[in-house]
């Protein structure tokens, strides 16, 4: 059931005036009748109530009805069983992602992916070290090059002054 406003802009509507035009013959304030149009355009009784004069609203949500069963249509298909392709049995990832990778069964794309994910878990990336371990690296280098900078070993003995 259509309120007055509703069946005024509905009118407008099929009269051809846009939404804003329509909100206003509808008796609606010319300062929100940009909003209050577009609001009423796809209100569900207003939507409803062009639709049943044939008149397609721009922007509603189209209604689809699911098609009905056919007759000879089988019911669902079971899923096929995978072949085993010799994979081990396991919870643990790593091994599973290597299994696949090493297994020549397996599409060549699948064990490139297979690849890539397992990849982060063989090999650090360079400069993955903190701040600290790069510095200490650093000077463990220094002092075994010879460097005149580098660390040298401490004495032997230590001797007590009189």
């Amino acid at each position: 059931m259509l309120s007055e406003s509703q069946q005024k802009f509905v009118e407008a509507t099929l009269r051809g005036a846009g939404p804003k035009a329509a909100a206003i013959a509808a008796g609606l304030s010319e300062k929100t009748a940009a909003s209050a149009g577009s609001r009423m355009r796809r209100h569900p009784t207003i939507v409803a109530a062009l639709e049943a004069v044939g008149f397609a609203t721009p922007g509603a949500p189209l209604t689809v009805k699911a098609p009905a069963p056919r007759a000879n249509q089988p019911e669902e298909k079971e899923p096929e069983e995978v072949a085993d392709i010799g994979l081990p049995q396991t919870e643990d990832s790593l091994e599973f992602l290597e299994a696949v990778v090493a297994n020549p069964n397996i599409p060549l794309g699948r064990r490139l992916e297979a690849a890539k994910t397992l990849l982060p878990f063989q090999h650090a990336k360079i400069g993955e070290k903190g701040k600290k371990a790069t510095k200490a690296e650093g000077a463990a280098n220094a002092a075994a090059e010879g460097n005149k900078f580098g660390a040298r070993a401490a004495p032997a003995a230590l001797k007590a002054v009189k």
